[in-house]
């Protein structure tokens, strides 16, 4: 609740209701600060490789791809803003007239610590 990543109505039985996320993030408005490569959407796929696909050239082509998607995909700095998903909201489908259950069961003891387990 403290991170408002559930509402502060839980647990009650409902729709989900729509949370903006938060946390820390250095954002670093002016470019010359941050030395990473800006941010940028996901370019359309490659129609074509730059070098035949044979194990020699699967450095390359490594290399080819890592450039290609350096400003998004493996865009990892922590200045930037991530793009936020553009979806429909998530919709529980429950029914308002059940009544919950707890169930407690067990979960079994891995193989390897059923001796030790029982020896204690």
């Amino acid at each position: 609740v403290d991170l408002r990543i559930i509402p502060g109505t839980f647990p009650t039985m409902g729709e989900a209701q729509e949370t903006k996320p938060t946390g820390s993030i250095n954002v670093i408005n002016t470019p010359q600060e941050c030395h990473c490569p800006r941010r940028t959407k996901l370019p359309p796929a490659p129609t074509s490789l730059p070098f035949p696909a044979t194990k020699a050239n699967r450095e390359k082509l490594q290399q080819y791809l890592l450039d290609y998607y350096a400003s998004s995909t493996f865009n990892t700095c922590e200045h930037q803003t991530l793009p936020l998903m553009d979806s429909p909201l998530m919709r529980l489908m429950i029914d308002p007239n059940a009544t919950p259950t707890a169930h407690h069961s067990s979960i079994p003891v891995p193989l390897h610590w059923q001796d030790a387990v029982k020896a204690d």
